[in-house]
């Protein structure tokens, strides 16, 4: 069928291009030529070419492409109750987040590991932790600075040195003179102590997690005891 033969079909006059009017004469012809309606069927077939034939000739309709949705942008956070307010001072929240990781202080103070560094001074010195105890005054302060600083001659020459031994003292008066003169310095005594667990604190501070474990397990077993007790405090 031509186009001229389709616009004469349904009554329309030649070069419409009116998608509306095409369609609203197209569906007039259809319903007044189907065969229900007492219509012709070839007729109506005619009708149903010339109909689709002119519709396909039109220009499709453009379509608007839709504007892409950009996500909400979140507001900034308020001073409500979701912040979070430090407590303290800074030097010391600082300290507690370290000793706050994956693995608390229970895990830190059980990860010793004998193949990384624990076998130098630390196998020489639990054997003589015993020994340790009996120092007295100055001696058991610079065992425990030794102790903390990890010098070898030092803490062997305090043990070794009889003097420094509690019952065992060369020219003094006598064990229980040294216990009298021991137990009226253990005030100064427990403050030194706290003051070098305090400074091996902060050193473990600035170490990773697994140096910090190789640093504790060469403690002995009762520095270890009195830092834990501290960091706990």
């Amino acid at each position: 069928m031509k186009l001229s033969d389709a616009f004469a079909v349904l009554g329309l006059p030649p070069g419409e291009k009116d998608p509306a009017t095409i369609r609203s004469a197209y569906r007039q012809q259809l319903l007044q030529a189907h065969p229900d309606k007492g219509g012709d069927v070839e007729v109506f077939r005619q009708v149903h070419l010339a109909g689709d034939l002119l519709l396909s000739t039109q220009p499709a309709a453009k379509v608007k492409p839709k504007a892409q949705r950009c996500p909400t942008p979140k507001p900034p956070p308020g001073p409500g109750p979701s912040r979070v307010r430090r407590s303290g001072k800074s030097k010391s929240f600082r300290l507690t987040s370290v000793f706050q990781e994956s693995e608390n202080l229970d895990a830190l103070f059980s990860g010793r590991n004998p193949s990384k560094g624990s076998r130098g001074l630390t196998s020489e010195i639990l054997g003589k932790v015993q020994q340790a105890k009996n120092l007295h005054g100055d001696a058991r302060s610079e065992f425990l600075k030794a102790l903390s600083s990890n010098t070898r001659s030092q803490v062997e020459r305090l043990l070794e040195n009889p003097a420094n031994i509690l019952g065992d003292r060369a020219g003094c008066q006598g064990a229980q003179g040294a216990e009298t003169a021991d137990q009226y310095e253990e005030p100064s005594e427990a403050h030194h102590v706290e003051r070098e667990i305090a400074g091996l604190k902060a050193r473990l501070a600035a170490l990773s997690q697994q140096e910090r474990r190789d640093e504790i397990g060469r403690l002995p077993p009762s520095q270890q005891q009195a830092l834990k007790k501290h960091l706990l405090a």
